[in-house]
């Protein structure tokens, strides 16, 4: 990053929840999936960029229905 570039805009999980209008488990559980990139500087901090969450949303928008696809489930 140069001088003349801006810092990164980073988001708690609460904050990202709320720009997707989700559940915070919700968005956990996405993360956790591998559906959203995120940042973790230790096991209890975790931050969403906003370019991870505009990228996300690029994806669902051309998944059928809007919906993310759900991994199987073993019987």
């Amino acid at each position: 990053m140069s001088a003349s570039q801006p810092p990164p805009k980073l988001y708690t999980p609460k904050e990202a929840a709320i720009l997707l209008r989700i559940s915070v488990s919700s968005l956990i559980k996405l993360k956790r999936e591998g559906h959203i990139t995120y940042i973790q500087f230790n096991k209890r901090t975790v931050l969403f960029e906003a370019e991870a969450i505009d990228e996300f949303l690029e994806k669902v928008r051309f998944i059928a229905g809007g919906q993310v696809p759900q991994r199987k489930r073993k019987p």
